[in-house]
This record gives structure tokens, sequence and C-alpha cells, in this order.
């Protein structure tokens, strides 16, 4: 299973074998690169009927690590197409990692739970 690494806007260079780079570029779109310097889009701002899409880094707090959620900026418009990444992880997977509930977004009861402690670095996506 391939690991993502989250990097910063813009940054296309490839990640190392059995990783995978998210990011999005300035065009407002989101990417995907291999190790071999494929790069994909996955996500096109352009789409007809999808909104615009946020992007939301986190350190995870103490606390946000013991209640196993974060408060997103915005509701997801479509809570079950938000993604979710852990810096040096493999992918993860609404309803069995994750939910959303307005704008929570939380691990209690699921996969993740117990795994994330704080100073892990999350990555959110979702359409708004």
């Amino acid at each position: 299973m391939a690991k993502i690494r989250i990097t910063e806007a813009g940054s296309e260079t490839a990640p190392a074998a059995g990783q995978l780079a998210l990011y999005a570029k300035t065009d407002h779109n989101l990417y995907v690169i291999t190790p071999a310097g494929v790069e994909r889009k996955i996500f096109d701002d352009s789409m007809p009927g999808i909104g615009a899409y946020d992007i939301e880094q986190f350190t995870l707090s103490a606390m946000q690590a013991g209640t196993a959620q974060i408060t997103l900026a915005s509701v997801p418009a479509f809570p079950t197409k938000t993604l979710l990444q852990v810096d040096g992880a493999g992918p993860c997977f609404y309803g069995v990692d994750f939910t959303v509930s307005g704008s929570v977004l939380s691990w209690s009861g699921l996969r993740l739970e117990g795994l994330l402690e704080s100073g892990d670095l999350i990555q959110v996506v979702y359409i708004v």
C-alpha cells in the first residue's frame, strides 16, 4: 500500500519509492504524483456541478488527538466525499477511519482512534 506524503502547494517533487504526494497547484486543482514522476489531476476546479474545495492542514494538538476530532473552517457540501490524509500513512476511508458531521471531522470509535497523536500532520480536502 502506498504511503501519502503531504506537500506544499505547487510542490511537484516526486516522492520516495512506495509513497504518493498529494498537492494543490496554483491552478486550484488537486494533483497526485508518483515516485516515477507521473502526475495526475484528481480534482478539477472547473468540473460542472462541483463547487470550490477547501484544503486544510492541521498539526494535531493534544486536545484534538484526545477528543479524536477537529473542526473544519467550513461545512463540506458532500461529507462522504471528504479526503483525509495522514502524513506518512496510507489512505484513510470515510466511515471506516473517520466521519464528518457538520464542520466536525471525527475518528472517535473508528480505525484511526488511538493511532493519531499530538504533533501528527493531517490534510483534509473537501467540496464546499
